[in-house]
């Protein structure tokens, strides 16, 4: 693999998780939110990235032709999902890139890395809302497979956020029997038990998780979130990338307290016609996390993704109530 940019070694990495709790003290407060006990996760909507660790190759096809910034200069811009792309590597470990040998540069190689880029930023903004992770099980190329190594992946986001800065499904489904029946009834935490903390999903079906399922039945004890519909007992995020097509689903899944995550463009053909009609209906959606290729300018491209009155979150234009302001949920000033 043919890798030029490496963020954090996997020792800072370990380093990062001592001395930090799960509380936001009162020493990092600088603003007030009033309605922390009212807001919950499932109001906000805010801009996110797809292949978030992505370097354009030096021949590039062109659905590989963008770049992003580092995570924590996204974050500081306004993105608040992530998407990586997970590979095993015997002897390595869990490697982070799209393709092998024709699009693998990436802002950091190690699953670890990434996540230590976004603990690191993540201790010096406490009251940040909670980014949502899509480790996408992007193996199809590789001989070994991740199809069982959940224990590892778990085990690189343990040695980075101590499990108080995560949430997780135990969190979401409370006293409730299945995830799907506590959203419904109750929905997603507060926004006071979210700020500071992370979310984790499992972007995969199929074999990788069945097998996660059949170690923590109905998510009990898990660490990630998995691919879901609406109907599965174990719903809760739920990736629906086509904005236009899936539109109807998309307003009825938010409309029940799912998180959804959808995709405002597809590279490369919106950005260079400065296509707009499907960010267009991203937002429209109720979508949670609108996910783009461009979250900032560029240069020779009109196109690229702001959230309109995020700072850097909105209000969810389907779920949130009315009073709710942007910055209620997360303020820049």
């Amino acid at each position: 693999m043919n890798v030029r940019l490496i963020c954090i070694s996997g020792l800072l990495a370990a380093m990062l998780t001592t001395g930090c709790g799960s509380e936001v003290s009162e020493k990092d407060k600088t603003h007030d939110y009033p309605l922390d006990g009212e807001l919950r996760y499932n109001h906000i909507q805010a801009k996110g990235t797809h292949n978030s660790y992505h370097i354009e190759p030096e021949l590039s096809h062109p659905e590989h032709r963008y770049t992003h910034k580092s995570l924590d200069v996204q974050l500081d811009n306004g993105v608040r999902q992530f998407e990586l792309d997970i590979h095993y590597a015997e002897g390595e470990g869990i490697l982070v890139y799209h393709l092998p040998g024709v699009d693998d540069l990436t802002t950091c190689e190690y699953l670890t890395d990434c996540l230590a880029v976004i603990k690191s930023w993540s201790d010096r903004h406490r009251e940040h809302q909670a980014p949502l992770v899509l480790l996408e099980i992007a193996d199809d190329y590789n001989p070994i497979k991740l199809t069982d190594k959940y224990p590892e992946i778990e085990a690189d986001i343990l040695s980075v956020f101590p499990r108080e800065r995560i949430i997780i499904p135990d969190e979401v489904r409370g006293d409730y029997p299945t995830l799907g029946e506590a959203i419904r009834s109750e929905g997603w935490p507060v926004l006071a038990d979210t700020r500071g903390k992370i979310i984790f999903h499992a972007h995969a079906n199929g074999a990788f998780r069945d097998n996660y399922l059949k170690a923590y039945p109905e998510l009990a004890g898990a660490l990630m979130f998995v691919d879901s519909s609406p109907e599965d007992s174990f719903a809760a995020i739920m990736p629906m990338n086509d904005p236009i097509g899936d539109a109807e689903r998309i307003a009825s899944a938010v409309r029940e307290g799912f998180i959804v995550r959808t995709r405002a463009d597809v590279c490369c053909t919106y950005a260079l016609e400065n296509d707009r009609t499907r960010l267009e209906a991203a937002l429209a959606s109720g979508a949670h996390f609108i996910s783009t290729d461009f979250p900032d300018p560029v240069e020779g491209i009109e196109y690229y993704v702001t959230i309109p009155g995020g700072a850097p979150c909105r209000c969810n234009p389907l779920t949130a109530p009315d009073y709710c302001t942007s910055t209620d949920i997360e303020n820049w000033e």
